[in-house]
């Protein structure tokens, strides 16, 4: 199928002064341009059981009231059925433009907008999978309509691939969810004696995302379900003044072989200099000695001398086992952005000699390798900003494939805490309403890729189009994982170098990832059925 082909259908009350395109789901668009160019029929490509988007923007010619976008299931020639269900993009100023980045169903609240003339409004159509879903062609109708009419009518196909993803991904992501800030905006006063961190906790599971912290203390029996769940890859056990309490933590997880290859410890942040370093050996010195095997992870972004003999990262290792770098530390010195300016000195970047390298030494002792990233590293390497291009955000993760990291730390997902609204304002480290600085001002959705869903009659949480670009990268790299086991490493290789040579040269055009993905799932397909 192609996506440019033109599948003109005219609705029951069509309106000239409206017009419907079809974008690539990342594709951020600015609600303060109209889209008059563009494709008239898209196909979703995907495998069993995962979530896909479409993306239509809707554009008006003159000012338009009650509108409403429907799609009912696509179907195949036999007659099955794909689900789908439609969100609506909300908008976040960034400095002078406005991006898309939170989403919400279709509600009783979202359920109809408005639109001035010469203004856009974005809408996913989410296409949803099951393991059971027959591979082959589908196809439906998106009608756009006014007070209940179609006024638009566009086609929407999909393809769906032999290729089941399955429960448990090779890759894993973890971050930090602030419960005391889910209270904010729902019962702030608790008297519904709701567990919102239960909710926003399996929201997230549900998106391929591991939150720090289980819903419950690892001696509470309701833990063992989230501790056995396959799609729980890791869980932070918390650490405390209490060594009989850790112990006793540690004889529960030891008990069990899964739960305890999934624990881990996370005593330090971010060790720059002799002090800090020794400070986190401390630390690690009574968890290695209280729990011995349990993962340790300590992320990180320097590299500094310990003494005349040792680097940080010859220190480190004999305390920890999980190393989770900044992105950037995989630099090499000598790789070129062409046209971007380097965010890190020359100098700087020698403080990592041989990263990849040492990297992949201590993966073969048994280590794991993370990365992170938050309010740096910016372009020219990839983030997961509100106002960096939405296939950036997804292309990060074909990047983690390319340097055979297997989990992807964002050190928090509900970030809320400097902000007022953060459906208003996603400068989560800039200046707070008291007027503090912290970081800078130039920096949108550090730390927040969700959205508290009470600001649109929701009980719960509201994703994002960066969420989006999370799973969907996370699935990616599964499918590349997949790729690598059926048809070897040149082949993967081969097909990550369509969108990226190195940390910092990477394809600066969409196309050209939508056409890597469609090849990925191709390639793989066929070497399945091979088998």
């Amino acid at each position: 199928m192609n996506n440019t082909i033109e599948k003109i259908i005219t609705a029951p009350h069509e309106d000239d002064t409206l017009d419907v395109r079809f974008v690539h789901s990342f594709t951020k668009t600015d609600p303060d341009v109209p889209v008059f160019n563009g494709m008239r029929s898209y196909t979703v490509y995907l495998a069993k059981a995962v979530k896909e988007n479409a993306q239509i923007v809707i554009s008006a010619k003159e000012d338009k009231k009650c509108l409403s976008v429907t799609c009912g299931p696509l179907k195949n020639k036999n007659g099955d059925e794909i689900d789908t269900e439609i969100f609506r993009q909300y908008y976040i100023k960034c400095k002078d433009k406005y991006y898309p980045d939170p989403i919400a169903p279709m509600n009783s609240k979202t359920g109809t907008f408005d639109l001035k003339a010469g203004k856009s409004q974005a809408i996913y159509i989410q296409v949803k999978t099951t393991a059971d879903t027959p591979a082959g062609d589908y196809s439906g109708i998106v009608s756009v309509c006014i007070d209940g009419k179609a006024v638009k009518m566009v086609r929407l196909f999909a393809h769906v691939w032999d290729i089941v993803m399955p429960k448990a991904l090779s890759v894993s992501s973890v971050s930090l969810v602030f419960a005391e800030q889910l209270y904010r905006f729902h019962d702030k006063n608790k008297e519904k004696g709701i567990d919102y961190y239960k909710i926003y906790y399996d929201y997230l599971l549900d998106n391929r995302i591991n939150p720090y912290d289980l819903p419950y203390d690892i001696m509470d029996v309701r833990a063992d379900a989230y501790m056995s769940d396959p799609r729980v890859k890791f869980f932070k056990i918390p650490i405390t003044d209490d060594d009989a309490g850790m112990i006793a933590r540690y004889e529960k997880l030891k008990s069990n072989e899964e739960w305890f290859k999934k624990a881990y410890f996370y005593p330090y942040d971010e060790p720059g200099n002799v002090d800090m370093l020794n400070e986190m050996a401390k630390r690690c010195r009574r968890l290695k000695e209280l729990c011995p095997g349990i993962h340790i992870v300590v992320p990180f972004f320097q590299n500094v001398d310990y003494d005349k003999d040792r680097d940080q990262l010859a220190f480190m290792s004999e305390y920890m086992d999980v190393w989770c770098p900044k992105s950037f530390c995989f630099t090499k010195t000598e790789d070129k952005a062409e046209g971007k300016q380097m965010l890190y000195s020359e100098e700087q970047l020698k403080r990592f000699p041989e990263f990849g390298k040492r990297m992949k030494a201590e993966k073969a002792e048994g280590d794991l390798i993370w990365w992170y990233v938050c309010w740096e590293p910016g372009m020219p390497y990839l983030n997961m900003y509100v106002d960096m291009q939405g296939y950036m955000n997804r292309l990060l993760f074909w990047q983690q494939k390319q340097y055979d990291v297997t989990c992807f730390l964002y050190w928090a997902c509900n970030f809320w805490n400097r902000v007022d609204d953060p459906w208003k304002n996603m400068a989560t480290v800039g200046t707070d309403p008291a007027g503090r600085l912290w970081l800078s001002d130039d920096v949108f959705g550090d730390g927040s890729y969700i959205y508290p869903g009470s600001a649109v009659d929701i009980d719960g949480p509201c994703g994002s189009v960066r969420l989006e670009c999370i799973r969907g990268g996370l699935e990616d790299y599964e499918m590349l994982c997949m790729l690598e086991k059926a048809a070897g490493k040149e082949k993967t290789n081969e097909i990550i170098s369509l969108v990226s040579e190195s940390i910092v040269d990477f394809t600066m055009n969409e196309e050209d990832l939508v056409k890597a993905r469609i090849e990925l799932g191709n390639a793989l397909e066929e070497m399945l059925r091979k088998k």
